[in-house]
């Protein structure tokens, strides 16, 4: 059968089929033919859709369907602070101009985004989180289409405080700088040493009101939490004046009348309204600051050849002599040894610096052990003291008294006049030297109590008589003294002690040692010569001279008349005694640096010097050897050390 609709052999069959099976049933064939004609123009208009399954939302006529291929979030990668917020967009791709309007989300961990792409960030998160932002596009009847973006999430920065106090340490009523700086803060305060609120960063000075520890605490606030920090100062009181040196260190008055000396001061921390002290003898005349570091005073002394011992000096703050530094001491000394020894091994002491201002002068005994056994009266100010071994008469400036301070002895009637500086007492006999009118004199002390004994002077000596020592020599006492002003050396003396006869022997240069114009013109303040004789023991005849100037000690055979030996010595010598047993020479030293008298022995025979292990802190100006122990006297005290 032919087709119906040329080339569509499907459509025939199914028509020749149907009316077959029309036929069958009683249907009619021409009904059935117009029915099939009007399905399959339908179908055709319904294929010419494109559309299979049915039409979408959002669908147009005229063939136009919206589509949606991407969506893209900006900025695809950002970083952001917990608690603050950040916007994202959203651009939606694809075709016949997709709606714009998508879904955001993001994990509730990291924070809330709004409708409009507003993130904010979770201000609990403590560690750095990563989080996705999630933009949907939704467009009905499709599977949703999304885009993305990441944002890193940084915890809120902790606060930081830093302060520092400079300069550290000062000293009380001055000030330091407070400098400070914070980070991630938003207020700040301060406490300890200073308080109130203050700036998250800056700087002030404070000053300090209590010596010690000051501590500068701040504390600041952010979002982030609090932090504080502290800075200290030492706080030290005002240091005190300390005395480092004194110039002169040692003082000789040997040879000047009265003295008004230049002393030098040296220290720290000095201030024009502090005071300079001085203890231990009361001469000082004046003091004026220099600077910080210098004081300068005026020392006067009523008479040559005082020799009170260690003199201290200090600079207080204030003028009741409290709030003093470390102090230094000078050696005060003069030319005489002030310590004699009777027979018995009694001692008599003068001192010269008094204990009560009141007093005059007064003679200190002791006992042969050392304890105290009274004092007496010297009726003045001495300058030397001696004893006669032979009657225990004890002289002091060529006056006479006995052993327990009474009455004169021997009376003053034909005594020269003058002032006495030196004396000695030996065989019954007492010489005394009067360096103003250059002359030497000796007496008999066994004429009894109240005797006129007849004076015997001797005025051919040298220039200026000042060391005296006496010995008995083959059953004549002679006395020997230096005279320091001939030149151009000193010269050694022999005089027989019963008429003062000087001829035996021509007066002997003391080579070596200076003599006084030399001392002066070099340093007024330094001197001091003694003599010591040697009439037993394994050196007997032997003269020793003393020069503390020249650290010498010469030795001279009174024999032979001639110089022996000569020891240069180290440090301040300034006191020798004879141990006539031994045949040696002990020498006492100064030493103001550690404010200590040390020793030595010299051998008079070799020369040889042995160190004394035993130190005194009193100054020896008065010096003795009871053949066993050196005895050390200073003012009113005495001590006895064992003499290795």
């Amino acid at each position: 059968m032919p087709s119906v609709y040329p080339g569509r052999a499907d459509s025939v069959k199914i028509a020749g089929r149907a009316r077959l099976q029309n036929r069958k049933g009683g249907i009619d064939v021409s009904r059935f033919r117009m029915s099939f004609i009007t399905l399959v123009v339908v179908s055709l208009t319904l294929a010419s859709s494109g559309c299979s399954g049915g039409s979408p939302a959002g669908g147009t006529g005229g063939g136009t369907t919206t589509t949606v291929t991407s969506v893209t979030v900006s900025s695809t990668s950002s970083t952001i602070t917990a608690g603050n917020s950040l916007t994202f967009t959203a651009t939606v791709q694809g075709q016949n101009n997709p709606s714009q309007v998508v879904t955001w989300s993001v994990p509730a961990s990291a924070g809330t985004i709004t409708t409009g792409g507003v993130f904010t960030a979770s201000s609990t998160i403590t560690t750095t989180t990563t989080a996705t932002i999630t933009a949907a596009s939704t467009v009905p009847g499709y599977t949703n289409i999304t885009g993305s973006a990441t944002v890193t999430i940084n915890p809120v920065p902790a606060p930081t405080v830093t302060i520092t106090a400079s300069p550290s340490p000062i000293i009380i009523g001055a000030s330091t700088t407070v400098t400070w700086s914070s980070t991630n803060t938003t207020s700040c305060n301060a406490s300890g040493a200073w308080s109130g609120a203050q700036a998250t960063s800056g700087s002030i000075s404070e000053t300090p009101t209590a010596t010690g520890t000051a501590t500068y605490t701040l504390g600041c606030l952010g979002a982030g939490g609090s932090a504080s920090a502290s800075a200290t100062v030492t706080v030290n009181p005002v240091p005190l004046p300390n005395v480092t040196s004194v110039s002169q260190a040692t003082i000789f008055v040997d040879w000047a009348a009265v003295g008004i000396l230049g002393e030098t001061i040296t220290g720290t921390n000095f201030a024009s309204t502090y005071t300079l002290y001085q203890t231990g003898f009361s001469n000082l005349l004046s003091s004026s600051y220099s600077n910080s570091t210098t004081f300068g005073a005026e020392l006067q002394f009523g008479s040559s050849g005082y020799s009170p011992g260690w003199l201290t000096e200090s600079v207080c703050e204030n003028t009741n002599d409290t709030n003093c530094g470390t102090s230094q001491s000078i050696a005060f000394l003069g030319a005489q040894n002030y310590l004699a020894a009777s027979a018995s091994g009694e001692l008599f002491f003068v001192s010269q610096a008094q204990p009560v201002s009141a007093q005059s002068g007064y003679v200190w005994k002791y006992k042969p052990d050392g304890t105290a056994d009274g004092s007496f009266s010297s009726g003045g100010i001495p300058n030397s003291i001696a004893v006669d071994p032979t009657t225990g008469i004890v002289v002091i400036d060529g006056g006479t008294m006995n052993e327990d301070g009474s009455s004169t002895f021997i009376g003053p009637q034909g005594f020269p006049s003058g002032t006495v500086k030196a004396s000695a007492a030996y065989g019954g006999y007492a010489g005394f030297l009067q360096p103003g009118n250059n002359s030497a004199s000796f007496y008999s002390l066994t004429g009894g109590a109240g005797s006129n004994p007849a004076v015997h002077t001797a005025t051919n000596l040298g220039t200026t008589p000042w060391a005296i020592a006496m010995g008995t020599f083959g059953g004549e006492t002679d006395g020997f003294v230096v005279t320091v002003g001939d030149t151009p050396a000193p010269m050694l003396h022999k005089l027989r002690a019963s008429d003062a006869y000087a001829g035996e022997e021509p007066p002997l240069a003391l080579t070596g040692i200076s003599p006084l114009s030399t001392v002066v013109s070099a340093n007024l303040v330094a001197g001091g010569l003694q003599v010591v004789a040697f009439d037993s023991g394994p050196d007997s005849g032997t003269v020793a001279v003393l020069s503390t100037y020249d650290q010498l000690l010469v030795l001279v055979n009174q024999g032979t008349w001639a110089i022996t030996k000569s020891v240069k010595l180290s440090g301040v010598p300034f006191r020798i005694v004879a141990d006539k047993a031994n045949g040696r020479v002990l020498v006492a030293y100064a030493n103001p640096a550690n404010v200590t008298t040390t020793y030595a022995w010299v051998d008079a025979s070799t020369g040889v010097v042995t160190p004394v292990t035993a130190t005194s802190s009193l100054l020896s100006v008065g010096l003795g050897f009871n053949g066993t122990s050196l005895v050390s006297s200073q003012r009113n005290q005495l001590e006895l050390k064992t003499a290795q």
